[in-house]
């Protein structure tokens, strides 16, 4: 959707502005946040995957995966639901953090213990 619709995607991040409110800069720094942050996930999830089978060879990405979920992503979150972002949606993407974060911990631990 950030490459067929760009508009519509920015609006996502900056509701409750409607689409028709966003200037071509607004929409373009959104786009290329917004664009950074899925290709650094998509390298880490890459990355991760590629380790998933030894996950004790994988111990700083995991380590990274876990402090980007605490103190970044969950932050923003938070942050969409103080400037307006609907309470539920907010409480689905809060929700996830720890469930992410957690299991790579139970991952990190499981890994050790079986050495």
């Amino acid at each position: 959707m950030l490459i067929i619709d760009p508009a519509a995607a920015s609006s996502s991040w900056a509701y409750p502005a409607p689409v028709s409110s966003l200037d071509d800069v607004a929409i373009g720094a959104i786009t290329l946040g917004t664009l950074f942050s899925k290709l650094v996930w998509l390298f880490l999830g890459g990355l991760m995957l590629y380790f998933s089978r030894p996950p004790e060879e994988a111990r700083g990405i995991v380590i990274t995966v876990v402090v980007l979920e605490f103190s970044a992503w969950m932050l923003v979150d938070l942050a969409g639901l103080i400037n307006g972002w609907e309470a539920g949606v907010v409480a689905l993407l809060v929700a996830t953090h720890p469930a992410i974060g957690v299991t790579g911990i139970l991952a990190l631990r499981s890994g050790r213990e079986t050495k």
